[in-house]
């Protein structure tokens, strides 16, 4: 049976704490927490990222933009700085892997760095973007043939997880994107198992998810508990004035799934 939805208000502290047996389960759980809106720290550097970029640039803005998320990640890998990734509004996919299973790509953030979306590809300012996700077309997807249909349809070739954030990812941020079309339907007891839309492993301290929106991920399997949306195994992390709609595991309905010691912070 389909659940109501449900929302969590902030907590008069500034933000609530879930922990593995707290209620965070619903289809759609609209996350309502301190704002972290503002132009943030001055970056080491900056990438722009446009998909509809006819000639791959490098990355040096808008002059002359990253075609591919990939890119940005990797000159910001190489970077020692805080860098920031900006993302003109489109939808990306994550790359398929020099060899093995396709729907085993996914996007790998780095550490300390902070990727944001809502550009619209002129911007000087990052407070001059839009950074409601749930309106500036920003898509992380899994759908890697573009024809995802209604209620889950031509799904059995999506990426298993969309978004990774691994051990040494701890102080990675996603700002202003949605994550979708994510379909963990890997047979194994690899991490590809769980968590559709995104898996946290091991965070010490903890990333931050902010103004972003989860929807239409999926563990299906029944004997798979993942988390429709996210999966948790760790410390893993802050999330605020995210959105959580319409993701589900095949076992309980839940968006988010926390493993053992898991939690985040709401």
């Amino acid at each position: 049976m389909k659940q109501s939805p449900e929302t969590i208000a902030p907590h008069s502290t500034g933000g609530s704490r879930l922990w593995p047996q707290g209620k965070c389960g619903w289809p759609r759980l609209a996350v309502l927490c301190a704002s972290v809106w503002g132009a943030g720290p001055i970056a080491a550097a900056t990438y722009c990222v446009d998909p509809t970029a006819t000639t791959a640039g490098t990355g040096a803005c808008w002059s002359a933009p990253f075609q591919r998320l990939e890119s940005a990640l990797a000159a910001a890998a190489a970077s020692a700085g805080s860098d920031e990734i900006w993302l003109r509004s489109g939808t990306y996919v994550p790359a398929p892997p020099a060899s093995g299973d396709r729907r085993a790509a996914h996007f790998a953030l780095i550490n300390g760095v902070a990727i944001y979306g809502g550009f619209a590809g002129n911007e000087s300012q990052r407070s001059a973007r839009n950074a409601d996700a749930a309106s500036n077309g920003t898509v992380l997807s899994g759908d890697v043939l573009g024809d995802d249909g209604a209620n889950f349809g031509n799904r059995n070739d999506n990426l298993n997880t969309v978004v990774r954030m691994d051990t040494a990812l701890a102080t990675a941020t996603l700002d202003g994107l949605s994550i979708r079309g994510g379909f963990a339907a890997a047979l194994n007891s690899s991490n590809d198992a769980y968590g559709g839309g995104m898996s946290i492993l091991n965070q010490s301290p903890r990333g931050l998810i902010s103004h972003s929106v989860f929807s239409g991920n999926r563990v299906p399997e029944p004997g798979l508990t993942g988390g429709g949306a996210l999966w948790v195994d760790g410390q893993g992390a802050e999330i605020v004035h995210t959105t959580f709609s319409e993701n589900y595991d095949g076992a309980t309905l839940q968006a988010i799934r926390m493993r053992d010691h898991g939690l985040v912070d709401i």
